[in-house]
């Protein structure tokens, strides 16, 4: 009759010895991996003569293979042990000398003597061991306490250190064999005096293997250092080669054999191809250069000694070339940086100084009743209003900032875009709609220098001339793209008949930095792409030499149509509209002051946002509270709308205001609303376009 119970030790032995050959294959180096390999197959040796024991119903066999059995259980102590000092990267000291000596010991006196074997007797399994005088003693000493100890160390090593994954693995796997092996086959048996008690310490070392071998796995130690050291070596951006004594090249990395224009098999193939070197020398951070590209590179070389004798020249070259382009590429663009909170300045202080001289323009036209003055006042004010896209190039240069998004008439913001880059040039464009076209939410100013920086491009791409067309059409996404989300877009193509680009250039053509022209920053395109990115939009280019140019955009759309009213300005009374005006500009609080007491308003003014403060204030605790505040963004040496408009919300919540700048980039201007005001008007601006806004505020929220 078949014995059903050598499936147990015949599972485990299976579990195990696959545990132990994929260690062995994958990497049987590290020392880690040595000790669990030492350790699973001694576990191996045991189990394979536990099947011997539980299945061979001989009694000579069988006692024999209980000796031999006995070598694995009296070391697996030490062996836990020792692998326990290879997690923790622990040197061997006294410890574990305890425990290797005394088992060493033990495992002559079992082989030798019936003192820790006195015999075997028939068990319903199989065999059960019958202990001698030393047995218990031994299995105490030799599994029990070393196991502690191991269990133990690694406890206050991981309470000190932190418990990493193997840790973890380790002390859930040794638990386990602790409180079921020597259960199973020593209280059990021993102390509790049953003695049929089936014997599963061989099982659940088999349980601790499997968690040892997921510690091992997951904290990457299956992981090869030669593979390691090889694919790095391979992988390095420096380029090195090695040639032996005869000035044969053995091995080289992949940037060596990427940096030469042929292949290379000896010394004399290798200094023809370098500047400046002599290969019998050795050299320590020297320069050299590429004969076929000038590239040049740092040199640093050495002789390769083993046993003090000499195996070859080792070469490491470093691309200096790169690395000075990227040195470059980054002071020129904190050069740049600096200029963009330079032109940030000086946007905002030049649509202040707009702003004074076009408010005082008109004031001046309502002042005087002359047809000849007023003709010249308004030539004067159409200036001033196109001195803006002065300022717009200003922008350009300075960084940050969401769009201050409103409902558009693309038509009206590329003909002026358009318009103004071609003044003076033999280029003119032709703007042609195939269906009546959707509203772009955007940034008027923004997309204005997208427009602009297209039609420059084109100008340079026609040094004789011609045409630009520019078509429009909407376009419905269905649904998400890779660069598109569902949605209803505005799609624009600029297309000229220029030289092109070359095919190579046009991955490029976005980059920062990156120009074809002597004079060129490399950021006109960079910056456009980066504004149609910012509105959730997408830009891309067609073109080849000698065939022209097409940039296609695309820009968020809808159907609600531009208010007109707001657009065209509106000129309604204000008749007893209470307006408090936030404001440092002398000339700006004052101009535009007079001008709104001509639409019927009362208006105060506070020259920094704490004075403001105060004025609100009183004027609430009166019941005489302002209609609306109109609060300048920044105000020089003193609180400015953002933080003064917190402060009247915290005792009026029902406030009204509207903030205004000369720098749109700011990101207050983008999402007003989220800091508490009500509408957004940038500097300069006719008096009409702020009524028409204060207006529309007004009934907002009537």
């Amino acid at each position: 009759m078949m014995n059903f119970y050598i499936l147990l030790p015949l599972f485990a032995f299976i579990v195990n010895l696959v545990l132990l050959v994929f260690i062995f294959s994958k990497n049987r180096h590290e020392t880690i991996n040595r000790t669990f390999l030492q350790f699973s197959f001694l576990v191996c040796f045991w189990l394979f003569a536990e099947i011997i024991i539980w299945g061979n119903g001989d009694y000579l066999i069988c006692l024999v293979f209980t000796k031999l059995a006995s070598i694995s259980w009296l070391a697996s102590g030490f062996l836990f042990l020792n692998f326990i000092y290879a997690v923790m990267e622990r040197k061997r000291d006294w410890l574990l000398e305890i425990f290797r000596v005394p088992a060493i010991i033990f495992i002559f006196i079992s082989l030798s003597t019936n003192l820790m074997i006195h015999d075997i007797v028939p068990a319903f399994w199989g065999y059960r061991v019958e202990g001698g005088m030393l047995y218990n003693f031994t299995i105490v000493y030799c599994v029990a306490l070393p196991f502690l100890a191991g269990i133990t160390l690694l406890f206050r090593h991981g309470l000190k250190n932190g418990f990493i994954p193997i840790y973890k693995y380790v002390f859930c796997g040794s638990l386990l064999l602790l409180v079921f092996g020597f259960t199973t086959d020593f209280i059990i048996p021993v102390l509790m005096g049953k003695l049929d008690f089936i014997s599963l310490a061989p099982i659940f070392t088999v349980v601790l293997n499997i968690f040892l071998f997921f510690g091992i796995y997951f904290h990457g130690f299956m992981i090869s250092i030669p593979a390691v050291a090889k694919d790095l070596f391979y992988n390095i951006t420096d380029a090195i080669l090695i040639f032996d004594n005869y000035g044969k090249l053995k091995i080289t990395n992949k940037a060596a054999e990427e940096l030469f224009d042929r292949e290379i098999t000896n010394k004399s193939e290798f200094s023809a191809l370098l500047g400046d070197f002599d290969y019998e020398k050795t050299y320590q951070e020297h320069v050299v250069y590429l004969k076929h590209n000038k590239q040049e590179f740092l040199l640093n070389s050495s002789v390769i000694k083993h046993n003090k004798q000499s195996r070859g020249l080792l070469f490491i070259l470093r691309d200096l070339t790169s690395r000075k382009s990227r040195v470059d590429q980054i002071v020129k663009q904190q050069k740049l940086e600096s200029l963009g909170v330079l032109a940030g300045g000086i946007a905002h202080d030049f649509n202040n100084a707009l702003a004074g001289i076009l408010n005082s323009i008109t004031l001046a036209k309502e002042m005087i009743n002359n047809d000849k003055a007023e003709e010249v006042l308004s030539r004067a004010q159409n200036v001033t209003e196109n001195a803006r896209h002065l300022s717009r190039q200003f922008i350009t240069f300075s960084k940050g900032g969401k769009p201050v998004k409103t409902i558009l008439d693309i038509e009206t913001v590329l003909k002026e875009g358009v318009g103004f880059a071609l003044s003076g040039s033999d280029v003119e464009y032709e703007l042609k709609a195939k269906d009546e076209l959707w509203s772009v939410i955007g940034d008027k100013s923004q997309l204005d220098q997208v427009f602009s920086n297209l039609a420059i491009n084109s100008i340079e791409a026609m040094k004789t001339g011609g045409k630009i067309k520019i078509i429009l059409w909407n376009y419905q996404v269905e649904e998400d793209t890779e660069h598109l989300k569902k949605g209803k877009y505005l799609k624009i193509q600029f297309r000229d008949n220029g030289i092109g680009i070359p095919r190579k250039n046009l991955d490029r053509l976005f980059d920062p930095y990156f120009t074809t022209k002597e004079a060129g920053s490399g950021l006109g395109l960079f910056s456009s792409y980066s504004i149609i990115k910012k509105h959730g939009g997408n830009i891309r280019v067609d073109s080849s030499l000698g065939t022209g140019t097409t940039f296609t955009i695309f820009l968020p759309a809808s159907k609600e149509k531009v208010d007109k009213e707001e657009e065209e300005f509106a000129d309604g009374p204000l008749n007893d509209v209470r307006i408090l005006l936030l404001d440092d500009e002398e000339i700006i609080y004052e101009t535009t002051g007079e001008l709104l007491k001509g639409f019927g308003c009362t208006v105060d003014f506070a020259p920094n946002g704490e004075e403001a403060i105060q004025k609100y204030f009183k004027a609430y605790q009166r019941r005489q509270h302002y209609d609306i505040v109109v609060m300048d963004l920044t105000i020089q040496g003193g609180m400015g709308g953002q933080e003064a408009i917190k402060k009247i919300l915290e005792f009026d919540p029902e406030a009204k205001a509207i903030i205004s700048s000369g720098y749109t980039m700011n990101a207050v201007m983008a999402d007003y609303q989220n800091y508490g005001f009500s509408g957004v008007i940038v500097k300069p601006y006719k008096i009409e376009k702020l009524v028409g806004l204060i207006t529309k505020v007004l009934e907002k929220n009537d």
